[in-house]
């Protein structure tokens, strides 16, 4: 489906996108849905597309960055 556009689109947000016009059309069905549950279904396809296409070399220095971030950063929970 992605191919048949004149741009590149992740397929996660193409998928994103259709989705959310088949709900704008309104095909006579109702769902109740938590803004926190959007952002759980929303984000990791995103995430997993972009890191299917990381470079290993950027994967091992920010990856290296993020756990010296989280190490030395550490706070107590409240």
């Amino acid at each position: 489906m992605t191919l048949l556009l004149p741009f590149n689109m992740p397929l996660p947000l193409m998928q994103i996108a259709i989705c959310a016009l088949l709900a704008w059309l309104h095909f006579g069905l109702h769902i109740d849905f938590d803004p926190e549950m959007f952002m759980v279904l929303f984000i990791p396809p995103l995430l997993f597309a972009d890191c299917l296409k990381m470079p290993m070399r950027d994967f091992l220095h920010y990856g290296r960055l993020c756990l010296i971030n989280l190490i030395w950063n550490k706070e107590s929970p409240e």
